[in-house]
């Protein structure tokens, strides 16, 4: 729905190819809330509010929130603790943020800091394997 968190992810995608260790990287994606003001209770339901609303069609609202809704309301929760208060935002490590759109560099610019940080705090561990014949 937001075009600035279409325009962030990308921009991440993009820094992420750039990242020597990219393939040390977890990403996991969290729920936020968009609307606060979008009543618990109302005379409409979520898929009706988001077609007269948002302009979507029932099939692209067509799903099932209650599945999810323990885990989006812990994500929400989440967000409002370390202070997120809009998307996109993007955290790394629990100790950096971007928020916004920014420009690829900046969010290479984080992971590369973030990384190096967690790798000094996580140094790696090597086994030296014997076998014995």
């Amino acid at each position: 729905m937001c075009p600035f968190c279409y325009i962030g992810k990308r921009h991440f995608e993009t820094a992420l190819t750039k990242f020597a260790d990219k393939e040390n990287i977890e990403v996991e994606w969290k729920s936020f809330q968009l609307d606060p003001s979008m009543p618990e209770i109302s005379n409409e339901s979520q898929e009706e509010y988001l077609v007269k609303r948002k302009g979507m069609s029932t099939e692209q609202v067509a799903f099932t929130d209650e599945r999810y809704l323990n885990q989006m309301k812990q994500d929400v929760q989440e967000a409002q603790n370390i202070g997120v208060r809009g998307v996109p935002f993007f955290v790394f490590d629990r100790k950096y943020g971007v928020s916004g759109a920014q420009a690829p560099e900046a969010f290479l610019e984080t992971l590369e800091k973030s990384f190096a940080k967690w790798r000094t705090e996580n140094p790696e561990i090597k086994l030296e394997m014997t076998q014995e014949l």
